[in-house]
């Protein structure tokens, strides 16, 4: 079970305040992962034959990043769109070569063009592929 303190805490905190969070973290345990982490040999591929895709330049270590993928795996399991991300610190040729100077950075493609960077707001209701 979790440490002694862990244990007080969670049981002091309202159900309402943690059981949702449990539960959203129990559906997508066993899903796959519908984005597909890009690297030079799957670059152009993706990107090239995607006729609508959005490709997230992350940073593993930056929140803001990190607050990306959840929304991105929902659009993703969606299958409205093909999702894929880089990791910028792995795959720094990537970022480079399209120009990535800050992070995160949310860029559309159609069949290979760059369409333009995501300029909205960060949160889940307003990231709109």
């Amino acid at each position: 079970g979790p440490p002694g303190r862990l244990k007080c805490f969670v049981s002091v905190l309202p159900m309402r305040w943690w059981w949702p969070w449990l539960a959203a973290a129990a559906e997508d345990w066993d899903q796959p992962d519908p984005l597909e982490w890009l690297v030079p040999s799957t670059w152009g591929k993706f990107v090239g034959g995607a006729p609508d895709a959005a490709v997230l330049f992350y940073l593993p270590w930056d929140t803001a990043s990190q607050d990306l993928l959840p929304i991105l795996r929902r659009v993703g399991r969606s299958k409205t769109k093909a999702v894929a991300v880089v990791d910028c610190d792995e795959q720094r040729a990537i970022a480079e070569r399209s120009g990535i100077r800050r992070f995160p950075t949310l860029r559309a493609y159609a069949r290979g063009e760059a369409r333009g960077d995501y300029a909205g707001a960060w949160t889940p209701k307003e990231v709109h592929l």
